[in-house]
């Protein structure tokens, strides 16, 4: 009777052993799947592509897991590699990717969207360069700390082309802007006030000897035709004033 049941337990302990190798052999190695290790060229923007970047590519060179919102990758890829996983335990195991980068490029326009800059308040017909920049950098708030701007020719009617000094950025941006005359105060450039001696022959220097020893100590007026004094010097004084809207008081 003991031989006879041993007889009736031995198909069930194959079974069971059976069904404990089908469940050990659902342990599947992601590599089994992901095969295309190599992944060509990543365009990316930075100096390694981004965890995202890599995961796209891996999934774009292998069919199998085209469709697959379960790959991940813990640590940022570094010298042009990557440990790729699996998100549950269907696939078991980890796969080293490498590639080779390619620079993305990134136009100038991404980052410089506010183009219509509004007046820019200048002293001259149009706003220097150096001034249009200020204002795009005012209006574009990733480019605020920006020293890599650059405007190649000086604008002219009111708009400006604005270019990136590096090859973050490439292409260029045309912006548009209205111009308010800025007064500029004619003490900026006659700094020079005490002028000395005034040889004469009158008692007060003529106008005309003033506006010379003006001229004669401060550089930038030097050539100027357009001083004048409306009433005549008087105890050793004058008043001096600017021809055109150029300088103003």
């Amino acid at each position: 009777n003991l031989k006879r049941l041993f007889f009736l337990f031995i198909p069930i302990i194959l079974l069971i052993s059976n069904n404990s190798l089908i469940f050990a052999d659902k342990e599947k190695p992601l590599s089994d799947i992901l095969t295309h290790r190599e992944l060509g060229t990543i365009k990316t923007t930075g100096q390694q592509p981004t965890k995202d970047e890599v995961i796209a590519q891996v999934k774009k060179l292998n069919n199998s897991l085209k469709e697959s919102n379960l790959l991940r990758i813990d640590n940022d890829p570094k010298e042009n590699k990557a440990t790729v996983k699996y998100n549950n335990n269907d696939y078991t195991g980890e796969v080293e990717v490498i590639f080779t980068v390619e620079k993305k490029e990134k136009p100038l326009s991404d980052i410089l969207t506010h183009r219509e800059l509004g007046t820019i308040k200048t002293t001259g017909q149009q706003p220097t360069k150096d001034e249009v920049i200020a204002q795009v950098k005012k209006l574009n708030n990733s480019l605020k700390e920006s020293n890599l701007l650059r405007i190649d020719n000086d604008p002219k009617e009111n708009k400006a082309t604005v270019k990136y000094n590096n090859n973050d950025y490439t292409g260029e941006v045309e912006v548009i802007f209205t111009v308010e005359k800025k007064e500029k105060p004619l003490s900026d450039i006659l700094t020079h006030r005490e002028l000395g001696t005034i040889k004469t022959t009158g008692q007060q220097p003529t106008k005309d000897e003033v506006i010379a020893q003006v001229k004669k100590l401060n550089n930038s007026l030097k050539e100027s035709n357009l001083l004048r004094i409306d009433n005549d010097p008087k105890e050793n004084k004058a008043t001096v004033k600017y021809n055109n809207n150029d300088y103003t008081g």
